[in-house]
């Protein structure tokens, strides 16, 4: 993942997400 900005603050270790490249968004599956 590229020009997320905030992504590596707001994602942490062992969360899961998901990416949908056609959207260009990013899901937190796991919101821990």
């Amino acid at each position: 993942l590229v020009n997320t900005f905030t992504g590596t603050a707001t994602i942490k270790t062992g969360q899961r997400i998901r990416v949908d490249a056609t959207e260009g968004a990013l899901y937190i599956l796991d919101k821990k």
